[in-house]
């Protein structure tokens, strides 16, 4: 612009040009720089905004993408925060929080199903937790493909599973039984994982909102107590509805509990002895020693009952102590007193071999009453045993390697079989009473303890029937070769003065 300003101003200095021309010419070269200027500085804001505009759509393309993929990490978060990863059903968070949200609702109705698989330890503690983890899966894949849209499964913990079931107010136990036996129905097909083939028996416990309770917590826990009932059922279809019975159970099972905590082992615990004789009934061979509580408090307590709490609460570690004390020291004085070789049977709880003090409590009451070993027979269940979270070969060979005798207790009514007790360093088999009270009848049960005798005689293992009650049944057990009985027929459990009058007077 200067250069053109200065042509004008040259010329009027030399005359050439007067002044009203300078000052339009002058006008004329401002206005040409200012208007240059005005469309040069459009043209660059226009391609300043034309690149505002894609860099802005750019940048709206990367926040969408993003969002997309923020939106699909969210979901699966969402996902993954209710869903339990095992089974790929609901977990227990989301299913007690589903349970709040239907409770605070009005006019709704549903049945809670708890469900818990039979046997299932037995599979973890046979075939490893890996094998436990493929058969839920299995468990879980049927649910998932059986499931309707009114039904909400989860898995609320190990083989737990529950279901919530939403209906309408007249939806009665009826049709809850009916969804029941489908279920059931469900896993009667044995569950099959690479070459292991399982049978996964379901028992069911059942509470219904509102009419059983009106609380999460209480509508929980009454279909887990309903669930452990039909446990426990062993002659019918595994299901039941809650009770309010079941609050009396657990009520008195509470004070089982505390008075155990603060029982006078020796005031309140005797032990009574049932005699054991040859099959002919001629001699006397041992006893069994079976605990009996009498509570000042609740007066006779039966074993069944008292026993299932101590196992619950770990308190039959200590029992089991005193048990052992007790019949060691008694068989050391009939012994020595009649001149006798007879055994004292005592029964283990599975949860005494997990106690690190175990063996050597054994060995230190067999030096301290200075006992011969064979005058001890150590008695584990048939299913106290498959049940055991410790493996049976270790723990048969511990106490064999004391010198003292094992027998298998109520054999035929567990889950374990003759090939595999023979790998066990065992002595004896005692086969189960349930066994025994229809061998008069029933032709199927006596080839089943045939069988049993023979293969057990073939093993080297001594038998002995228990819960015999009448001559027909002893004849029969003679015929098939039975050594040896235990049972009312000859004798009932006998206090230690009564047996001592009656056997070793």
């Amino acid at each position: 612009m200067l250069f053109f300003l200065t042509i004008p101003i040259a010329l009027f200095a030399l005359g050439e040009m007067n002044f009203q021309a300078l000052i339009g010419d002058s006008f004329f070269v401002f206005m040409y720089y200012y208007v240059s200027r005005y469309i040069q500085k459009s043209i660059k804001n226009e391609s300043l905004l034309a690149t505002e505009r894609f860099i802005n759509e750019r940048l709206e393309d990367l926040v969408a993408m993003r969002t997309k993929d923020l939106r699909a990490s969210y979901d699966k978060m969402e996902r993954l925060a209710v869903t339990d990863t095992l089974s790929a059903l609901y977990n227990r968070r989301y299913f007690l929080d589903k349970l709040d949200a239907l409770i605070e609702k009005d006019n709704v109705f549903f049945s809670l199903y708890y469900l818990d698989f039979d046997h299932f330890k037995i599979i973890n503690d046979i075939h490893g937790h890996e094998m436990g983890d493929s058969v839920l899966q299995v468990i879980s894949e049927r649910f998932l493909r059986w499931q309707s849209e009114n039904l909400i499964i989860a898995r609320v913990g190990g083989d737990e599973f529950g279901i919530i079931q939403i209906h309408g107010p007249l939806t009665n136990r009826e049709s809850n039984f009916e969804l029941s036996k489908r279920i059931v129905k469900l896993f009667e097909e044995k569950v099959l994982v690479g070459d292991y083939i399982f049978e996964v028996g379901v028992s069911i416990g059942i509470s219904r909102f509102p009419y059983d309770a009106k609380d999460r917590e209480s509508i929980v826990k009454y279909a887990d107590l309903a669930m452990y009932q039909a446990k426990k059922n062993t002659e019918t279809e595994k299901v039941m509805f809650y009770s309010q019975n079941y609050g009396a159970v657990v009520e008195r099972k509470n004070r089982i509990e505390l008075l155990l905590k603060t029982i006078d082992y020796d005031a309140e615990f005797t032990l009574n002895y049932q005699p054991q004789f040859s099959i002919t009934g001629e001699k006397l061979i041992g006893v069994e020693a079976l605990l009996r509580w009498h509570s000042p408090e609740l007066g006779f307590v039966p074993p069944m009952e008292f026993i299932e709490v101590a196992e619950d609460t770990g308190s039959i570690i200590k029992i089991g102590k005193w048990v052992i004390d007790c019949a060691f020291r008694q068989i050391k004085q009939w012994n020595v007193s009649a001149g006798s070789s007879l055994q004292m049977g005592i029964n283990l709880s599975p949860l005494q071999f997990d106690s690190v003090d175990f063996f050597p409590f054994i060995i230190s009451k067999l030096e301290e009453y200075e006992i011969d070993p064979t005058w001890i027979d150590f008695e584990i269940t048939e299913n106290s045993a498959m049940n055991s979270g410790t493996i049976m070969e270790e723990l048969f060979t511990a106490l064999s390697g004391l010198g003292v005798q094992i027998s298998v207790d109520d054999f035929g009514t567990g889950y374990s079989s003759l090939s595999y007790i023979k790998r066990f360093d065992i002595d004896r088999i005692k086969i189960a009473k349930e066994l025994i009270d229809h061998i008069v009848e029933n032709e199927d049960e006596r080839l089943i303890i045939k069988a049993i005798i023979l293969m057990s005689k073939g093993m080297g293992l001594s038998t002995i029937a228990e819960g015999v009650e009448c001559k027909e049944q002893l004849d029969i057990l003679s015929s098939l070769g039975c050594d040896a009985i235990q049972g009312y027929y000859f004798s009932k459990p006998l206090t230690k003065e009564v047996f001592e009058e009656k056997y070793l007077s």
